[in-house]
Order: C-alpha cells, then structure tokens, then sequence
C-alpha cells in the first residue's frame, strides 16, 4: 500500500510540475519533489541498501535532484549539467553490472555514436564556450542508453529501463534545440519525456533487483 501511495504522490507533484512549467508559474516546490517522491518509491523496495550496486543507484538519484533544483535557475546550468552527468555516469555503472553483451549491442554502439554526433554537429555553431561540457556531457548520455540496452534482456523491467533511457535522450536533445537554437519545441515536452524517463528506469531497474542481493 505504501508503494502505491508515494507512486500516487509522484503522479500528483509531477501533474502539477507540468501545470507550472504550462502556466509559467513558480516550480520551487513542484520540481524538487519529483526525484523526492521516486527516491522514496525506489527506497520503499529494500529493507537496506546492503549491496554496492544498489547504493550507487541510489545516488544517481540524488544527483537527479539536486540537477533538478540547479536548473531552476539559468545561471546555474552548468551546476546542473554537471547534476545530471554524474547520475548518467553512475546510471550506467549500475547497468554494466548487469551487461550481457552480443553483436545487437555493439551495432547500437555504433548507432548512438552516429546520432549524438549529428547532434553534437547541428548545435556545433551555437555552443561557443560549453562546446566540450556539452560533448562531454552527449557522450555520457549516450552512454548510459548504450549500458542500458547491454544488460541482460532476461531482467525484469529491461525495456522500461531502455526505453527510460531513450526518453531521456529526447528530452535533453529538446532541452539543447530549446537552450542552443532558435527551435521552440515546447518545455512542456522536456519535462514530460523527463518525468517518465526517470520513472521508468527506476521502476524498470526495482523490477530486476527488488528480489537480489
């Protein structure tokens, strides 16, 4: 019953981080809550955080929070790039623990470098001074959907984590045409793709690990 309330919790804080991000209204409550109420969901599955893998996870959502609150503000984007580059790289240590690689996952390799690179080339012009931050930052994005397609396709909630992860990488490439460009795709469709990228490849990895060590 407790799962089903902090989910119920999340739905509301997220419905009304979209209704802010709408109306233009103030999110200094709304935004922060998200991450807290899928924090307090994903720690809702384990009596303790008693296995490395587990704790770093964990921490990944911490770092999503606090990229959350950074991004409140514009003068601290860097702050929150830097956020959410940490939670991708901790995301994807967590899913290289549970890699099962083949040949499928190498052409997707492949496929990732060719498309954040076209990306990466599109915004070239337009990123002046945060051109290394930004590739540094579209590599780690690209790696955390490569380590999440690499696990093990047997697991429980593999998709939603893989799909978690692309709707991640549309969310930020929004966010980059948004920030970088003069293309206005709507906010409305960052936060969106973001709330359910997160609440995907949190729910999807509980699925995998809720019942191991």
């Amino acid at each position: 019953m407790e799962r089903q309330v902090l989910l119920f919790i999340f739905a509301i804080v997220s419905l009304a981080d979209l209704y802010q991000v709408y109306t233009g209204g103030s999110r200094v409550w709304t935004k922060p809550c998200i991450m807290i109420a899928l924090g307090a969901y994903y720690l809702s599955h384990f009596k303790m955080i008693y296995s490395q893998s587990k704790f770093i996870f964990l921490v990944a959502i911490i770092a999503a929070w606090a990229g959350d609150i950074f991004l409140l503000s514009d003068d601290r984007f860097l702050f929150g790039l830097g956020s959410f580059l940490i939670m991708q790289l901790l995301y994807s240590v967590t899913f290289w623990k549970d890699r099962s690689l083949n040949k499928s996952s190498y052409f997707y390799g492949i496929f990732l470098l060719l498309t954040t690179g076209a990306i990466t080339a599109f915004l070239w012009e337009s990123l002046d001074d945060l051109l290394v931050p930004v590739i540094i930052y579209v590599l780690a994005i690209g790696l955390m959907s490569f380590t999440a397609f690499a696990r093990d396709k047997a697991l429980a909630g593999y998709w939603m984590v893989f799909g978690g992860t692309l709707l991640f990488m549309i969310s930020d490439t929004v966010l980059a045409l948004h920030q970088f460009t003069d293309l206005r795709l709507g906010k409305l469709t960052v936060m969106s793709t973001y709330i359910l990228a997160q609440y995907f490849i949190i729910d999807g990895y509980i699925k995998g690990h809720a019942n191991h060590g």
